[in-house]
């Protein structure tokens, strides 16, 4: 389980996940706390899945870094698709899904990519707004569909993306406590390496987010009730 956002800014494209693993097989679940979004050795390409441990693999294999020449991103990504799916095509059990930010000339480009079945034609996407993977019932989406609307689209400073970001997984793993947990946030600016944010900013947002979290509670809920999880005077 996880819940990751790509949105594309004015900048370049801020890519946003949890750090949440769960274990489920023979053994007890297990849980552990590690990256998610990769950062590629060149610097200018970044990705994360949604999936089981084959689709982290198949991820790694599509987004090798190569010479990508005249192709653009997507058509990078789909010639790459093939040779992985062929390679894990014994093993292969459950659906998954991928982003990926690219750095293509001056431009960065978010990539979307949704594999469904062995046998199926993968779906690669150039997503010029936002999109999630993940958790697909978790309702903290709610705060990218809300507030930064498909049909109203603006690309915002990736700078002003951090906190709504930073939120809706914040708040999805409230949702979700066993699947979701942590953050981690990548900005990918073209002409530049990738950033990852740093211990300190990650936890300025974690405290910008549960204020505003408070904040909404206290407009939405007043109660002076002994025990309300929202309790405000």
């Amino acid at each position: 389980m996880t819940f990751q956002i790509g949105m594309v800014g004015e900048d370049g494209v801020l890519l946003a996940s949890d750090r949440a693993h769960v274990r489920i097989g023979h053994l007890p679940r297990t849980t552990f706390s590690a990256e998610k979004i990769t950062i590629c050795p060149s610097g200018n390409m970044a990705y994360c899945c949604a999936g089981d441990d084959l689709m982290q693999t198949v991820a790694d294999e599509i987004c090798t870094p190569r010479k990508l020449d005249s192709l653009s991103a997507k058509e990078f990504f789909r010639q790459n698709i093939s040779l992985a799916m062929e390679r894990v095509a014994k093993a292969w059990k459950c659906p998954g899904s991928i982003l990926s930010a690219s750095t293509h000339g001056d431009s960065v480009e978010l990539i979307g990519i949704d594999i469904q079945a062995i046998n199926n034609c993968p779906d690669v996407r150039k997503i010029e707004d936002r999109d999630f993977q993940g958790d697909s019932i978790n309702a903290a989406v709610f705060f990218i569909e809300r507030y930064l609307p498909v049909k109203q689209y603006v690309k915002l400073p990736l700078e002003d993306l951090k906190l709504i970001a930073a939120h809706a997984v914040l708040m999805a793993s409230e949702l979700n406590p066993i699947g979701i947990s942590g953050l981690d946030i990548v900005l990918c600016r073209p002409g530049k390496a990738f950033e990852k944010l740093g211990p300190s900013e990650i936890e300025e947002l974690k405290a910008k987010s549960k204020t505003l979290d408070s904040q909404i509670a206290a407009a939405l809920i007043r109660s002076g009730h002994t025990g309300h999880p929202f309790q405000t005077q």
